[in-house]
């Protein structure tokens, strides 16, 4: 399907479910709870569908209620809809039932607001590897707060990098907390290699992956 159908299919469900067109792909909702917008950002030919939150109240540096979605506070998956559209021939039935496959994914959020994003807290995400974000949403929500420096913390982490990877963070980050990363030399399941670099005032963390012995 040519391009610009394809878009203007998405508009027309997305204005029939009440959402606002303020962007070239965004689309925003307000909640009833009059305190929560939903924003539907609409597939690019690449990227399917996606959906941020922002709350009208959120008074820290993540705060925004523009409907923007890239000034989204938190993001909650949606499943892969409508994907690299530009290689795939979409008919109209298809892109109407990924719309309203959306709507119903979202729509206890547009009717409960911030209540059923609480309740489902755990099913959203956060973008980036951020605690410091984190934190600010969960204490908004009057959640217990993450402490990054905890044993636990630290266990879940190297569980994630068991696989192998790689954290970067500034120098004086490393700095203050030195025993703290340090510490994941002393994990099994990877080699920590921590690479200094003054220069840059970083620290590159590779979490190199063990062969599993069978």
């Amino acid at each position: 399907m040519e391009k610009r159908e394809f878009n203007k299919i998405i508009k027309q469900q997305l204005l029939s479910y009440g959402f606002a067109k303020i962007g070239t792909y965004d689309y925003v909702k307000e909640a009833q709870d009059g305190k929560t917008k939903l924003i539907v950002r609409a597939p690019d030919q690449t990227y399917g569908f996606s959906v941020g939150a922002q709350f009208v109240d959120f008074l820290t540096e993540y705060a925004d209620y523009s409907g923007k979605f890239n000034k989204s506070c938190m993001y909650y998956p949606v499943g892969a809809l409508l994907q690299f559209a530009g290689r795939r021939d979409y008919s109209e039935s298809q892109i109407v039932g990924a719309v309203k496959a959306v709507i119903e994914k979202i729509d206890l959020f547009l009717k409960n607001g911030q209540n059923a994003i609480l309740d489902n807290i755990n099913d959203w995400v956060f973008g980036v590897e951020n605690e410091s974000k984190k934190n600010d949403i969960y204490a908004y929500f009057d959640l217990p707060l993450i402490d990054p420096y905890s044993k636990d913390y630290q266990d879940k982490r190297a569980s994630q990098m068991s696989g192998g990877g790689m954290s970067i963070l500034p120098l004086t980050e490393y700095l203050q907390h030195k025993d703290f990363y340090d510490a994941y030399k002393d994990y099994d399941s990877f080699d920590a290699e921590i690479c200094v670099n003054e220069e840059k005032n970083e620290v590159v963390i590779h979490f190199h992956s063990k062969p599993k012995n069978y």
